[in-house]
């Protein structure tokens, strides 16, 4: 099965307080629904987050 990284610019995310990544989270998670209702198989398998970005993989 292939993998993609999807990276997203969100300021000050590596500093940011756990309801703030939690936030980021249900957005990410609110995509990866809409992806699945289109009936493309994909799923989300960690997030690395870094100064100013977050990387999913």
């Amino acid at each position: 099965m292939p993998r993609y990284v999807i990276e997203r610019d969100i300021p000050e995310i590596g500093s940011a307080e756990r309801e703030q990544l939690r936030d980021a989270a249900q957005k990410s998670n609110g995509v990866l629904a809409a992806m699945k209702a289109e009936s493309k198989n994909i799923q989300w398998e960690h997030s690395y987050v870094a100064g100013d970005k977050t990387f999913c993989i």
